[in-house]
């Protein structure tokens, strides 16, 4: 099953990734009642989002320790890639820095230009210290058109990762801004992590009941899909709504 066009994809990520096993590791602060580090560090690739390694020390039990793919905005500010650090990078074990192009504020995507507020000298490091990946436009512009909005960085690595044939992609600390950030992925922000996930939530720009919805439909279609037990419960919520997430987490 192709969700986006398989005429663009990358051939060096798609040797990389296909037929391997993948965990997807997102900052959801519901990652903190889940024991399964271990589980994650299990996966053959290991795939963090933005600010992702930043809290790896503190929770290794609950995130696990390894990473091999960092899908990155490539925005160098707290409130969103983080202070894009190579050489800390290169210490965690980072093989691959991914990314995607360009859209407006609507989702229309119509080349492989990056965001006029990408650090261009982190992706100039981040080509010359490691393997890199851009998400093409016409897949990118794919999902958008899906959602009806700029799709989140993590949300469009799903499908860009699906697209590169993983035998099974796990999915973990995805929430939707339905509860805030682990504890630590917004350190030096002004917002705390439970205002900032609030306005996250609201977001005109990354529509999260679209994007919520249209990964419930497809989650239910796509046998190499898993998810944790909290995600899994998400995406069978009947309605988007943070009280009937607050149940999902009283009885987890």
């Amino acid at each position: 099953m192709n969700y986006i066009n398989s005429d663009y994809l990358d051939e060096d990520y798609l040797s990389y990734i296909s037929n391997k096993k993948v965990a997807l590791v997102g900052p959801a602060s519901y990652l903190n009642t889940l024991n399964i580090g271990k589980l994650i560090d299990s996966y053959d690739i290991v795939v963090r989002v933005n600010r992702g390694l930043d809290v790896i020390s503190n929770y290794p039990e609950n995130v696990g320790t390894k990473t091999d793919i960092l899908y990155n905005c490539g925005i160098k500010k707290m409130d969103n890639g983080g202070d894009l650090n190579i050489e800390f990078y290169k210490s965690q074990g980072v093989k691959w820095i991914s990314t995607i192009p360009y859209s407006d504020y609507n989702g229309n995507c119509h080349n492989n230009s990056l965001h006029s507020m990408v650090d261009k000298n982190f992706i100039d490091e981040a080509k010359a210290n490691f393997n890199f990946h851009l998400m093409d436009w016409h897949n990118y512009s794919h999902i958008n058109k899906h959602v009806k909005c700029r799709s989140n960085t993590g949300f469009a690595a799903i499908f860009d990762l699906l697209n590169h044939k993983p035998s099974e992609l796990f999915i973990c600390g995805y929430s939707f801004y339905l509860d805030s950030f682990i504890k630590g992925y917004k350190d030096g922000c002004d917002r705390d992590e439970e205002e900032f996930a609030k306005q996250c939530f609201v977001s005109k720009r990354h529509v999260q009941p679209s994007q919520w919805g249209y990964l419930k439909k497809i989650f239910s279609k796509e046998k190499k899909l898993t998810a944790d037990s909290v995600l899994s419960q998400i995406l069978k919520m009947e309605n988007f709504s943070r009280e009937e997430f607050t149940q999902i987490i009283h009885t987890n």
